[in-house]
């Protein structure tokens, strides 16, 4: 009795690669893609203006599936019903801060007031405000909160005067100030700091000897009599014979009131400086 062959298993079809599949499937209405410049039409596969010639963007649509097929947005393409619209760059062009004389292509990214800005289409002197020209890529943030309060300053020059005149002769054997010269007045407020600076020039009649004298910067305040030492330090002790140049500065910050302020001069010794030139200084008022 004749026997039948022994079953075999079927052959495995082999793998054909896209390009064939495409090849035998002409009538196909898309094709999926990942990220070519290419769009597949009725009747076979046709390239177009993909990324759009006018923004430079990839368009595609998302299917459930997860699946990704490029549309040529430029004629008119759009994703079916049920798929999600994409879009994406094929890669931008960091210019800088936007100049009226450059010269910028699409994709081209420029800086302009806190924002940026790509370029839709090449343009030169059109600026980013220009939303037919330029889209904004991330617009300028909002002005921030404001940041604590710094320290106080130092004051600075309220009032300001100069002051000259000639010295009249100073007897010896007190030990109380008198001006030396010209005073200016000065309206000190509370707190404020009083700075003079100043010379004089002071002196003895000829054959006689040489004193000493405390000479320094003083201010009187305005009703009163008696003048007060700015220097703080109780001026400054000085030899005197004839013609002698005497430079002195202070600074002090004295209760409020109206001052008299110039240079000063303590005679404690014997004899009387009578052969004086004059003073010349400045004083100002601090806030």
């Amino acid at each position: 009795m004749p026997t039948e062959p022994p079953a075999t298993a079927p052959s495995p079809r082999p793998r054909r690669s896209p390009a064939e599949l495409l090849r035998r499937r002409r009538g196909t209405t898309g094709l999926v893609v990942g990220a070519l410049g290419a769009t597949a039409v009725t009747g076979g596969l046709a390239y177009a203006a993909i990324p759009s010639a006018s923004s430079g963007q990839f368009t595609g649509c998302v299917a459930s599936s997860g699946a990704v097929r490029l549309v040529d947005a430029d004629r008119g393409a759009r994703c079916r019903s049920g798929e999600r619209t994409v879009r994406w760059s094929s890669g931008y062009r960091f210019r800088g801060a936007w100049s009226a004389s450059t010269s910028y292509a699409a994709q081209d990214v420029v800086t302009q007031d806190g924002g940026s800005y790509v370029a839709r289409r090449a343009s030169r002197g059109v600026a980013p405000t220009d939303a037919g020209t330029w889209g904004v890529l991330a617009a300028a943030g909002a002005t921030g909160p404001a940041g604590p309060a710094g320290p106080a300053g130092s004051g600075g020059p309220v009032s300001a005067d100069r002051f000259e005149g000639p010295i009249d002769a100073i007897p010896g054997g007190s030990s109380d100030y008198v001006f030396a010269g010209g005073t200016v007045q000065l309206v000190v407020g509370t707190g404020q700091r009083v700075v003079a600076s100043g010379t004089a020039v002071l002196g003895v009649s000829g054959g006689a000897s040489s004193v000493r004298a405390v000479v320094s910067i003083c201010g009187r305040q305005v009703g009163r009599s008696r003048l007060v030492d700015l220097s703080g330090v109780q001026g400054l002790t000085v030899p005197i014979d004839k013609g002698t140049l005497v430079p002195i500065s202070a600074t002090s910050t004295p209760s409020a009131g109206i001052y008299d302020v110039g240079l000063c001069v303590a005679n404690g010794s014997a004899t009387t400086l009578n052969a004086n030139g004059s003073s010349l200084g400045w004083a100002m008022v601090l806030g």
